[in-house]
């Protein structure tokens, strides 16, 4: 499995060994691989973006703090009905957009009807269950046409993200994808910052939205930060030198090769996330190649010895220079959806036992399909 690794610049304070209070002000300067592409939640589904649209919109739930469930979000109350087919939505009062419009039930029933169209971006799955939506007075029904225990779930992700109705059909465009494109430009939602500026290939400005809801430790509204300058480093050396210099105080996907290395920087704090990929190689175990041929990977006891013969350790840390962990299931061990199960051992005799007994003691040759360019 891979990491995501983000480090950032201590600047001492680990040191200290206690809770500080937080700071209010400042700007962060975060140093970005590659630059984002499209900043509409509905349409989109590169990282890139995601990670922007998070700061930009908000949702109605929000995930909870270790990724395993749900809290209030723009929504104080998401309660489903005794048979599981109606969920009723009570919004917070007195939400804004952080052009200081009101969030209204008409803004959530057309923005959750936009992400549920199958017509609109790839998401939209995740809203299927969806009948109808009916938007009342600061609060909103959503009609189910089967019990869906995942909607809570759906209802914090990007894709579910609250827009502004009026701002988004003010834009110029005749059809839904053209106005997306002209509203993504300059993008106003309800998250805690606000786009400000946007050099394509240089740099990103969020500012502080002044509209925001939730508040900090202090009491006070969030963000703690004035602003966030996301810096454009495509370099990976370029990326780490300017953060040790402190010309920048964060960076990700810094090279799994430079983690030890890093990792001793006392300047340094890393942290490293459970990444939602997994590698895995796929078999084809159709009974018959293109030529007409049996298809060896067609036999369950050929599939076993491949599993039996590869060493994951040894791939971890030749690959990953040591930074993840052997998996038996190409569903992430991030995910609610995964289940641990006992995986196949590193054994050569089991591996060699199981080719010979599905008759191909001698071994056979298999071609494998790969991108090229890619470091693992």
């Amino acid at each position: 499995m891979k990491r995501t690794v983000p480090l950032f610049l201590s600047l001492c304070l680990a040191l200290l060994g206690s809770a500080l209070a937080q700071v209010r002000g400042g700007e962060l300067r975060y140093g970005r691989y590659a630059d984002s592409l499209f900043l509409d939640p509905v349409l989109n589904d590169a990282n890139l973006d995601i990670w922007v649209l998070t700061n930009l919109y908000d949702t109605l739930l929000q995930p909870t703090e270790d990724g395993t469930g749900v809290q209030p979000g723009l929504a104080t109350e998401v309660t489903p009905s005794e048979d599981g087919l109606v969920y009723t939505v009570t919004l917070r009062p007195d939400i804004k957009f952080a052009d200081g419009s009101p969030i209204t039930a008409q803004d959530v029933k057309w923005s959750l009807d936009r992400a549920r169209n199958p017509e609109n971006g790839i998401w939209g799955f995740t809203l299927e269950s969806i009948e109808s939506i009916e938007a009342g007075d600061g609060v909103v029904t959503i009609n189910l046409s089967r019990p869906d225990a995942t909607l809570p779930a759906a209802l914090a992700t990007f894709n579910s993200a609250i827009m502004s109705q009026a701002l988004f059909e003010a834009a110029p465009g005749a059809t839904d994808a053209e106005k997306a494109e002209a509203f993504a430009e300059s993008p106003v939602g309800s998250g805690p910052f606000v786009l400000s500026e946007w050099q394509r290939g240089s740099h990103m400005v969020l500012e502080r939205n002044p509209y925001y809801w939730e508040v900090g430790e202090d009491g006070e509204p969030l963000p703690y930060l004035d602003r966030v300058r996301f810096e454009i480093i495509t370099d990976d050396n370029t990326r780490i030198l300017r953060l040790q210099a402190g010309e920048i105080q964060g960076a990700e996907f810094i090279p799994l090769s430079r983690v030890a290395e890093l990792e001793a920087d006392s300047r340094l704090t890393m942290e490293l996330f459970p990444s939602t990929r997994v590698n895995t190689v796929l078999m084809n175990n159709r009974p018959e190649l293109n030529d007409g041929t049996t298809n060896p990977l067609s036999d369950v006891r050929v599939r076993r010895a491949l599993n039996y013969a590869v060493n994951k350790e040894a791939l971890i840390q030749v690959v990953a220079f040591g930074n993840g962990t052997p998996m038996q299931s190409y569903m992430s061990s991030t995910t609610p959806l995964y289940e641990a199960q006992e995986g196949y051992p590193y054994d050569l005799e089991q591996a060699q036992a199981l080719l010979a007994e599905a008759g191909y003691e001698e071994g056979f040759e298999v071609s494998v399909l790969t991108t090229t360019g890619s470091a693992d």
